[in-house]
This record gives C-alpha cells, structure tokens and sequence, in this order.
C-alpha cells in the first residue's frame, strides 16, 4: 500500500501519517479477511 517514506515537517505529523497508514492497512485487511464470511454472524 506504499508509504515507503513520509514526507512531512515535524515529528507528530510523521507520527500521525505512520498512524493513519497503519488504521488503514488493518481495515483493509480485515474487509479482506470478513469478505468471504457471508452467514457468520460478526463478533462483537
């Protein structure tokens, strides 16, 4: 998903890209993993 390298001034806003990148793998993953579970009902 790329995000080989950040380019921003100043360390929290590296930080809160690494954040954002990092939220937005781990939701694609999960639709990858969830995409096929049609009729399992979702954990809560």
């Amino acid at each position: 998903m790329g995000g080989k390298f950040i380019r921003t001034i100043g360390l929290a806003r590296a930080k809160l890209k690494s954040g954002l990148m990092n939220l937005t793998y781990n939701l694609m993953r999960y639709l990858q993993l969830t995409k096929d579970r049609e009729g399992v009902p979702a954990v809560a």
